[in-house]
C-alpha cells in the first residue's frame, strides 16, 4: 500500500510528500528486518512515464527479494515436514542437512545447531557426518565471536553457553575427530571469558588426560598454570593455587624446553615462587613476633629461602635468621653469666671449654 501512495504522490507532483513516505517505508523495513528496499528517485519533472517506470521496477525488485526470503522459509518447512512424515527415508538426513545450511546462512545459530544435532542423534551413519561435525564447530565459533545486535551496531553478543554446549556435543559424538581436542581448548577459553575458573581447569585437564600426545597439550599446560596463578590471593592466604601453578609451570618447562613460551613460563614460575616464599616469611614472622617461638620461626624462614633462594623474601628471611642467632647468642651469654654468678657465690669455679 505504501508503494501505491508514493506512486500517486509522485504522479500528482507532490514530491515532498512522496519523499516523506519513502523514508518512512525504508525505516520501517530496516526495523522489522524485511528485505532491503532500494529506491532510486529519478529527476522529477514533466516526464511522468519515466517516474512510473522507475517505481514499478523498484517494486518488482523488492517483491523478488521478499519472494526469496519466503521461498527459503517454505523450503525449511518442506524439509522438516519430510523428516517428520518419513523419518526412515534415506532423504531425511539430507533434508535436515539442507535445513541446517539455510539456518546457518541466516545466522540462526540455535536452529542450525538443532538441525545438525538431530542428524547426529538419529542418523549417525550419515555419509556427511564429518561435514556435520565441522558445521557444528563453525556455529560454536560464530556464537563465541559474537554478532552485532540490530539496534546497537557497536555491541557484540557472545553466546558462550551455546558454544560450550556445541563443543561438548562434538566431544561426545566424535571423540576421535580432529576437532575434539580443539573443542576442549575452546571450552576452556569460553569459560575463561565467563569467569568460570573451575570449568576452565576441568576442560584443560580433560585435554591433557584424553589427548596426551596432541599438540594442544603444550598450550593446555601453560593455560592451566596461568589459570591457577590468576586465582592466587597473595601470601597471606591459602597457597594451594600457588602450589598448583608452580607445578604446572615446572611441568611445562620440563616437557617443552624448546617451546617459544619458555620465557613466559619461567617468569610465571618466578612470580609464584616469590608469592610462596613470602607466605613462609609471613608465617615465620607470626611465630617470631606473636608467639616468641624462635624455633618455629627458624623453620619457616629456612623454607622461604629454599623455595626461592634469590627472591626478595628470601633475603628478608636470611636477615631474620641472623636476628634470631643474635638473640640466641645473647641469651646464652646471659645464662652463662648467671651461672658464673651463682657458682661464685657457692665457691665453685668452672672453666667453660670454649672460653679457654
Amino acid at each position: 500500500m505504501g508503494f501505491n501512495v508514493i506512486k500517486m504522490a509522485l504522479l500528482k507532483g507532490q514530491n515532498f510528500i512522496a519523499v516523506l513516505i519513502l523514508i518512512t517505508v525504508i525505516l520501517f523495513s530496516n526495523l522489522t528486518g524485511d528485505a532491503k528496499v532500494n529506491f532510486r528517485l529519478p529527476k522529477l519533472g514533466k516526464n511522468k512515464d519515466a517516474v512510473q517506470e522507475s517505481i514499478e521496477s523498484d517494486i518488482k525488485n523488492s517483491t523478488k527479494n521478499s519472494s526469496k526470503k519466503s521461498n527459503e522459509t517454505e523450503s525449511v518447512r518442506s524439509l522438516k515436514k519430510l523428516v517428520k512424515k518419513q523419518p526412515n527415508s534415506p532423504d531425511a538426513p539430507e533434508a535436515l542437512f539442507k535445513a541446517g545450511q539455510i539456518y546457518f546462512e541466516k545466522k540462526q545459530w540455535k536452529k542450525a545447531y538443532k538441525a545438525y544435532n538431530e542428524i547426529i542423534t538419529k542418523y549417525p551413519h550419515f555419509n556427511k557426518f564429518n561435514s556435520v561435525i565441522q558445521r557444528q564447530n563453525d556455529i560454536a565459533l560464530e556464537a563465541m565471536s559474537g554478532d552485532p545486535k540490530k539496534f546497537l551496531f557497536f555491541f557484540n553478543y557472545h553466546d558462550y553457553a551455546l558454544a560450550i554446549e556445541i563443543f561438548e556435543n562434538i566431544i561426545k559424538s566424535a571423540p576421535y575427530h580432529e576437532l575434539a581436542p580443539k573443542s576442549l581448548i575452546n571450552i576452556a577459553e569460553a569459560n575463561k571469558k565467563r569467569k568460570k575458573t573451575i570449568e576452565t581447569i576441568d576442560a584443560l585437564d580433560r585435554l591433557i588426560d584424553f589427548y596426551p600426545e596432541h599438540e594442544l597439550v603444550e598450550e593446555a599446560y601453560l593455560k592451566l598454570a596461568e589459570t591457577f596463578s590468576s586465582i592466587v590471593d597473595g601470601p597471606d592466604y591459602d597457597q594451594d593455587s600457588t602450589s598448583e601453578a608452580m607445578n604446572y609451570f615446572q611441568d611445562f618447562l620440563y616437557l617443552y624446553p624448546e617451546s617459544k613460551k619458555v620465557a613466559v613460563s619461567e617468569q610465571g614460575l618466578a612470580n609464584m615462587k616469590e608469592v610462596f616464599s613470602k607466605s613462609k616469611l609471613v608465617i615465620g614472622d607470626y611465630y617470631f613476633y606473636k608467639r616468641n617461638n624462635t624455633k618455629a620461626a627458624r623453620v619457616f624462614y629456612n623454607e622461604a629461602i629454599t623455595v626461592a633462594p634469590n627472591s626478595p623474601s628470601s633475603h628478608i628471611a636470611r636477615t631474620q635468621l641472623k636476628v634470631i642467632d643474635e638473640i640466641i647468642y645473647a641469651h646464652q651469654n646471659e645464662v652463662i653469666e648467671e651461672v658464673k654468678a651463682t657458682n661464685k657465690k657457692r665457691g665453685i669455679r668452672i672453666e667453660l671449654p670454649w672460653k679457654k
